[in-house]
């Protein structure tokens, strides 16, 4: 069996995510029927669960608005379809998502068994 190697992060850790608690797992009762949590890194068979943190604070917010971005085939899509343009903007983000999200800092320390 390979043994992983453990690599600490040089200094600190930050997390964008709802609070109160930032390092919180997210909850079981918000997995999808699909078993993940609406994330790239979520486990795709549905048994664990991932908190994302970056040394940088702008690869925090590049993950958690992933979701905003906007697909250039649906927009292409989207332009295709007659009738009034009704859509919410593709590539913006409402100001509710923003006050609903902290950023949590931490440091780490690595042990090794």
């Amino acid at each position: 069996m390979n043994r992983l190697e453990g690599v600490s992060p040089p200094g600190r850790l930050l997390r964008v995510a709802r609070p109160p608690d930032p390092w919180a797992w997210p909850p079981w009762e918000s997995q999808g029927q699909d078993g993940t949590f609406g994330t790239r890194w979520d486990d795709a068979n549905g048994v664990y669960r991932v908190l994302y943190a970056s040394s940088q604070l702008e690869a925090c917010f590049l993950e958690v608005l992933a979701r905003f971005r906007p697909d250039p085939h649906v927009v292409a899509g989207l332009a295709a379809i007659a009738g009034p343009d009704d859509t919410f903007p593709a590539g913006i983000v409402p100001r509710s998502w923003l006050g609903a999200r902290v950023i949590g800092e931490a440091a780490s320390t690595l042990t090794r068994s």
